[in-house]
Order: C-alpha cells, then sequence, then structure tokens
C-alpha cells in the first residue's frame, strides 16, 4: 500500500512539475514576443508595431488580446485577428492614444531621370534634374555621360573603346538637350547630336521630341534631321516611342525608327524601319536595358534583314 501510495506521488509529482515548467514556458514565450497577456476586450494603451512570420508589417493598436490570439487595428485594413504563433515581434511605437496611428513606410519610388530622359535610343521630353550625373555602358565598348546642368538642360557625350582601332575609327559624339514643360502631361526636348561616324566622317542631328503622359507612362514622336559636310538631309528620321512602367523595378519600352534609306543609298527614297521593343530594369541608383532590335527593308538597292539584341547598362553617380 505505501509502495502505490508512494508510486501515485512519484506520478502527482511530475505531473505539477510539467505543469509549471508548460505555464513559465508559455509566460516566457509570450514576454519574448512583448504581448500583452490579458483576455478582456479592453483597448491596450498606444501605438504598435506588429511583425509578422511571413513578412509583413502592420502599425496599429491592440484591440484585444486573447489567449492565443490578438485582434488588431489599422487604417488601412481595420481589425484583423492574428493568431499568436505568427507573430515575430510587437514593440510599442508611442503610449499616447491620442497621437495619430503612423503609415506604415513605403518602399521608395526610384525617381531618377536618367530613366526617362531617352527610351532605347531617340530622346523625349524629359530631362535630367540639376545635378544629375550618370554613366552608361552600351555593348561594353560603348561609354557615355550625361550631365544636368539645369531641371531643363543637360549635356552629354560618349565614345566607344573597340580594340585596335585608331580615334578616327571610334565612334565618339556630344549630345546637349533642352526641354520645355508646355503643359502638365505634355513635354518638348530638343538635342544636337553631333559625332564622329567611322566611315561616315563627322555628322550632326538635329532632334525634336514631343512627349505625352507622366514619366510613368508616356508616348513619343519625334524627328530627326541629318546634317553632313553642311548640308541637311532631304528626308527626316521619325521615331515613335513608348514607356509603360508598371512597378517601381521594371519598365517596358516599345520603338520604332524609321530611318531614310538615302542615308547609305543615295538613289534611295524609302525608309528602313527598325523596330525594338525590351524591358528596362530599374534599381534604387541604377537601370539596366534588355531588348531585342530587328530592321527590314526589301529594296534592292538597300537589302536590310538585322536581328540583334541590346543591352545597356547606366548608374546614376549623384
Amino acid at each position: 500500500m505505501k509502495k502505490k501510495s508512494a508510486t501515485i506521488l512519484v506520478a502527482v509529482t511530475k505531473t505539477l512539475f510539467f505543469a509549471v515548467m508548460l505555464c513559465l514556458g508559455q509566460v516566457v514565450i509570450v514576454q519574448g514576443q512583448q504581448i500583452p497577456n490579458n483576455t478582456d476586450t479592453t483597448v491596450q494603451r498606444g501605438v504598435y508595431q506588429l511583425q509578422i512570420k511571413d513578412g509583413s508589417l502592420l502599425i496599429g493598436k491592440i484591440v484585444k488580446s486573447g489567449k492565443d490570439y490578438l485582434i488588431f487595428e489599422t487604417q488601412d485594413l481595420g481589425q484583423v485577428k492574428v493568431p499568436l504563433k505568427n507573430i515575430l515581434k510587437l514593440t510599442l511605437m508611442s503610449a499616447n492614444t491620442g497621437q495619430k496611428t503612423p503609415e506604415p513606410v513605403k518602399p521608395r519610388w526610384y525617381d531618377n531621370r536618367m530613366n526617362n530622359q531617352k527610351y532605347f535610343i531617340s530622346t523625349t521630353g524629359y530631362n535630367l534634374r540639376r545635378n544629375d550625373f550618370y554613366l552608361e555602358d552600351t555593348y561594353i565598348f560603348m561609354l557615355g555621360a550625361r550631365y544636368g546642368i539645369t531641371d531643363h538642360i543637360s549635356i552629354g557625350a560618349g565614345t566607344s573603346f573597340l580594340p585596335g582601332l585608331t580615334i578616327d575609327d571610334q565612334l565618339y559624339f556630344i549630345n546637349p538637350k533642352v526641354t520645355l514643360e508646355l503643359a502638365k502631361d505634355l513635354h518638348l526636348g530638343v538635342g544636337f547630336n553631333w559625332m564622329n561616324f567611322p566611315g561616315t566622317g563627322k555628322i550632326g542631328f538635329l532632334n525634336l521630341a514631343a512627349t505625352y503622359g507622366s514619366p510613368r507612362y508616356n508616348v513619343s514622336i519625334g524627328t530627326s534631321y541629318g546634317m553632313i559636310d553642311g548640308e541637311i538631309s532631304a528626308q527626316p528620321m521619325i521615331n515613335i516611342g513608348t514607356f509603360l512602367r508598371p512597378s517601381n523595378r521594371i519598365a517596358f519600352i516599345g520603338e520604332i525608327l524609321l530611318v531614310p534609306t538615302q542615308v547609305a543609298v543615295q538613289t534611295a527614297e524609302d525608309f528602313t524601319p527598325f523596330t525594338m521593343l525590351g524591358f528596362r530594369f530599374i534599381n534604387k541608383e541604377s537601370s539596366f536595358d534588355l531588348g531585342f532590335l530587328y530592321a527590314y527593308n526589301n529594296n534592292p538597292q538597300a537589302q536590310t534583314q538585322l536581328y540583334i539584341p541590346y543591352l545597356s547598362y547606366r548608374h546614376e553617380l549623384w
């Protein structure tokens, strides 16, 4: 009988010990999460930041704290029931209940104007801001830079670095640009490209572009007149482009350039269309263009069939 009583006493003692340890464990877990431990419907005072294990971050107040859940209220979502097991951290931000609940910090919109001042090739009606400065590398061997003198005037320059060629055989250019805001959604860009074009010599282009829309969604139409040896070309180059940026980090670019075939063949009077489609991947201080260029002309005097990828990277220095 004594042996049986001792066995029962040991079992009861073990049960009480594990029960106490379990309660202490629950208290430690709750305190580690900084979660108020009451089960009534009293509103917890203060503004809290609630971090959930799935990465969500809520800012608001506690309406109720139950045994295994919280009722959390935010300005955007209203009241949300959150299981305690899903909570990573709860932090008191302000003890002042009269204070307006702060909004969650939203990701910064990458508003660097180097992504708006041109499409793949053709210009737009937007410009850099004052003191903006970025470098651009196209096809690895073509390096350029552009600097914003004012919010409406910028200047760019660049050169190729093809191995084994002399300076006269390299392509280099200088490109000033002026923009005007004609209306809220209408911008005009005027630029001049002076370049050394291998095999052709020194040539210049006067570029005009009208852009309608916002920096996120816009369409442009423009024209360029070439000048060689002081003579202006009879046929202008016509370009149409669009920029669609549905998210912070990616934009779609489409571009059509109608290049006068006369540039290559003096007797030809038609146009060779160059079509470019692709994406611009945008980061805080840089962006990368990945596109595809297609050109076709079945004119017997200047047959053209071109399929090449387009790669370009730019980085904002300041």
